[in-house]
């Protein structure tokens, strides 16, 4: 089944608006797929994210030394895990 990037930015919106709370969707390789506007404060990990479409290199060392890399499972990154950044659930 193929998905068109129209639609996952759709989808992405409308689950941001839901929970009010930005969402983004980045494929295997952590590059960026789609992200959802975002009213307020935005940490600088966020925005490099989006601008380069690619996850920060210390975003993506903190998810290896904490092995979740290949989680299944939902789990949250605490506020300040990185310095000024903002809590993520990731999914």
């Amino acid at each position: 089944m193929s998905v068109s990037l129209t639609r996952i930015q759709q989808i992405v919106d409308e689950l941001a608006a839901r929970i009010a709370c930005p969402v983004a969707v980045n494929d295997f390789a952590l590059d960026l797929i789609a992200a959802s506007a975002q009213v307020g404060e935005v940490d600088h990990y966020r925005v490099d994210s989006i601008m380069h479409r690619r996850t920060p290199t210390e975003v993506v060392e903190l998810l290896r030394r904490r092995n979740l890399l290949r989680s299944t499972e939902p789990f949250t990154v605490e506020a300040n895990a990185l310095p000024e950044m903002q809590e993520r659930m990731c999914v």
